[in-house]
Parts: C-alpha cells; sequence; structure tokens
C-alpha cells in the first residue's frame, strides 16, 4: 500500500460506500469481507453496520500494515547499522547511501586485503578469523531478514488474495 495515506484510504473507502436502508439485513458479501478481516460478524444485524465496522476495520488493517512496514524498516536499519560498526572497527568509509551489500562488500574486500598482508604472523591471521566470522554472522542476518521479509509479503499476499481483498 506504498503512497497511500490515511487520509486517502478513508476517501477511498467513503467513494465507494453505498447509502442502504437502516433496516436492510447484512448481506453476505460484507459478512465474509468482515469476517477475512477478523471482525466478529454474528453481532452486526443490518448492512448499514456492517460497512460501518468494515471500514472501522479496513483502517484498523492499514493501520497494523503500516507498523509492520516500520518494523521491517527498523529491523533492516538495524543490520545496516551492524554492518557500518563493522566496516567502522575496519577503518572502511562508508556513506549515507551505502546499502548491506555494498558495505559488505567492501567488508569482504578489506578482509581479503588483511589476509594477504598477514603471512604467517598469527596474530594478524587471528584478527583476519574474527572479521570473517563477524562479517558471516552479519551475512547471515542479513540473508534471514531478506527471507523473512519475502515470506511475510508472500503470506500477506496470498491471505489477502485468499479472502478476496484484492
Amino acid at each position: 500500500m506504498a503512497g497511500i495515506t490515511p487520509i486517502s484510504l478513508v476517501r477511498y473507502i467513503n467513494s465507494t460506500s453505498i447509502s442502504f436502508d437502516a433496516g436492510q439485513k447484512l448481506s453476505a458479501q460484507t459478512k465474509s469481507k468482515l469476517i477475512a478481516l477478523g471482525v466478529d460478524a454474528n453481532m452486526i444485524k443490518t448492512e448499514k453496520e456492517g460497512q460501518i465496522k468494515l471500514r472501522e476495520a479496513q483502517l484498523e488493517r492499514y493501520s497494523n500494515n503500516q507498523n509492520v512496514s516500520f518494523k521491517k524498516d527498523q529491523e533492516t536499519n538495524d543490520v545496516l547499522q551492524e554492518a557500518r560498526n563493522l566496516a567502522s572497527k575496519l577503518d572502511i568509509q562508508t556513506s549515507e547511501n551505502d546499502t548491506v551489500d555494498e558495505i559488505v562488500d567492501k567488508i569482504t574486500n578489506k578482509i581479503s586485503e588483511m589476509k594477504t598482508n598477514a603471512g604467517e604472523d598469527f596474530d594478524k591471521l587471528a584478527d583476519v578469523n574474527y572479521y570473517e566470522k563477524q562479517l558471516a554472522m552479519l551475512e547471515t542476518a542479513h540473508l534471514s531478514q531478506i527471507d523473512l521479509n519475502a515470506t511475510m509479503n508472500l503470506t500477506a499476499n496470498m491471505n489477502a488474495f485468499y479472502h478476496g481483498l484484492y
């Protein structure tokens, strides 16, 4: 829902609403949409009530999606910060625009250079080994985050499709 603000969502929902007779019974279509959004439709008797609850549930879902998106961005920022911290320990310059992958490439190159320069010096090789382990943990965290984001997006899309929300 990129580019959608709460105000634009409310305008959309209001523009798609239809006026209902106050006594009109809750339709099967509205009931199924409410159930798909996790609303207990058994307590709703009229179509008007159903449409109001549907709007509220859609707004709540949009709000929750925004919070999940913020959380994913925060987790991605945590991995990026870890990458910057490791780069800093290795005296690697990074810019604000560098991605995790770009920083990992810089770190990999630096570690390769350190390994070449270490020769048979056990202290330097121990440092190289330490940084290689740090890099491996960073790459694992980054790949896990990518996999998690992809899985969450797939699950959300499948749920929305299954419940007819597309």
